[in-house]
């Protein structure tokens, strides 16, 4: 092993002697043990730094996971309140549409009463003065006109039926 020292010194022209060169030795040496020590904190560090990163990663995705099923869900809302909207308005517009039919059938039957009323009075040769004080109140108005018409059906037929009578009782007579 000494021989290998002095060789080692005699070819190398940066080794005076025998001592530099075990110098030399123990300082790469020491620096070799520092570095590896050192590489071995940098790999536990980059490996503590991975396990961060995944966990990180994991806990993102969760994250992820749960505000897209979050999204899901609300989208699901959304589409049940439009569906919900939706028969609201189709509702709305077939109600809107029975109370235009009612209100022009209503407005028909208005009509009809008015000129069923104006026979009547057409009929009994009334003057306006003897038909009474003019209802403000446009259901008061035409129930009062019902009445009226009520009125001369109700004395019409009477009249019709005692004539019949009349007639029959004429007839049996004679």
């Amino acid at each position: 092993f000494c021989k290998f020292y002095f060789q080692t010194v005699e070819t190398a022209d940066e080794f005076q002697e025998i001592r530099e060169l075990i110098d030399r030795y123990t300082t790469l040496k020491t620096n070799k043990e520092s570095l590896l020590e050192i590489q071995n904190q940098r790999e536990d560090q980059l490996e503590t730094l991975r396990r961060k990163r995944e966990a990180f990663i994991q806990k993102t995705n969760n994250e992820i996971l749960i505000l897209n099923n979050r999204i899901g869900d609300l989208q699901h809302e959304l589409e049940r309140a439009e569906i919900e909207a939706r028969r609201a308005e189709n509702e709305w517009n077939f109600i809107q549409s029975t109370a235009a039919e009612k209100t022009l059938l209503l407005g028909n039957v208005i009509l009809a009463v008015r000129n069923l009323q104006q026979l009547v009075v057409r009929q009994q040769k009334t003057e306006k003065e003897e038909e009474g004080p003019e209802v403000e109140d446009p259901i008061r108005r035409v129930r009062q006109q019902l009445d009226r018409v009520h009125m001369f059906i109700h004395d019409f037929t009477a009249i019709t039926n005692e004539m019949r009578r009349f007639e029959q009782a004429k007839a049996k007579i004679g």
